[in-house]
């Protein structure tokens, strides 16, 4: 009786502690990404890249067709807004359209891709450094403030609202953005579901919050949303792996002579500024739910 009752003591705890590497699949899986390269941002830009006016709708093709694959993820799980439908009215319509799809139980993968920037916003008298994500217009706002005001563009504080009706039991947040890191605090620390929600959330970011998120030299891609989605499709046993693979691999594309060269020059002479171009994707994944996801693809994507 004494082995009897330890195997099934063995067998009920191994259950629940791999639960998590089974119980999703492909078809309670949903994907969400959105991207938007605005043409009076592109038009600054495209002297250095010349692809770059097609990048937004590169890195969401390339990324749901990564996950698709390896996740066995149904073409109509799949939801994708691309510059002119990324417009905040867009996003949050979207967004909401979105969450009443996807049920409870489910694994919800989200990519935000936008060029962001940091912005000083008072909270309680006091200057805070927010994330701001730049969304689809087809000319510059006035200023920054206005845009915020005006609904143009949106701070990493806005999107957590609009993904916290997303009521899945896991949640994965991938944010290609210059200054990415930054929106660590309002993206996964300070959610707004329920107390009693025990889902589990990571994210992804491009870049540390003062460092740019960049574009691949002949600009067709986002730098780590390609990386990223490479390696999902490149035989990565899980999520995590992928990741960390996609993170040595951004810093390494980064640390290339010739890179250096085009970057450092663009940032003189757009910025003025004379500094080394680094960017070093980040993860906060406090409950490992990234180890938990595993990937069976097997045929790498083309490098671009």
């Amino acid at each position: 009786m004494r082995l009897i009752t330890l195997f099934s003591l063995v067998f009920l705890y191994t259950c629940l502690f791999v639960q998590p590497l089974w119980a999703m699949s492909g078809e309670n899986t949903y994907v969400f990404a959105a991207s938007a390269c605005p043409p009076w941002k592109t038009k600054l830009l495209e002297k250095y890249a010349k692809d770059i006016a097609y990048a937004c709708r590169n890195d969401v093709e390339l990324y749901t067709s990564s996950v698709k694959e390896a996740l066995d993820i149904p073409p109509e799980n799949i939801f994708t807004l691309i510059d002119e439908q990324a417009t905040y009215e867009g996003l949050q319509k979207g967004l909401i359209e979105f969450a009443d799809k996807v049920p409870k139980g489910s694994r919800v993968l989200m990519l935000f891709n936008f060029h962001g920037d940091l912005s000083d916003i008072d909270r309680e008298d006091k200057p805070v450094k927010d994330e701001v994500l730049v969304l689809w217009t087809e000319d510059k706002p006035f200023t920054m403030l206005s845009a915020l005001s005006f609904k143009q563009w949106i701070t990493a504080s806005e999107l957590r609202g609009m993904i916290d009706k997303v009521r899945a039991d896991e949640i994965v947040i991938a944010v290609d953005a210059c200054h990415s890191g930054g929106a660590v605090p309002d993206i996964l620390k300070d959610h707004g579901r329920d107390k009693d929600w025990q889902g589990r959330e990571a994210v992804m970011m491009s870049s540390k919050s003062d460092q740019f998120s960049h574009f691949t030299l002949d600009g067709s891609n986002g730098l780590f949303t390609l990386k990223l989605s490479q390696s999902i499709s490149s035989g990565s046993p899980t999520l995590q792996e992928a990741y960390k693979t996609a993170a040595k691999e951004t810093i390494s594309y980064m640390d290339s002579d010739s890179v250096q060269k085009k970057c450092s020059e663009m940032l003189w002479e757009t910025l003025r500024k004379r500094e080394k171009c680094v960017q070093t994707p980040i993860v906060n994944d406090p409950t490992d739910l990234l180890l938990t996801i595993k990937l069976n693809s097997t045929s790498p994507v083309d490098k671009k």
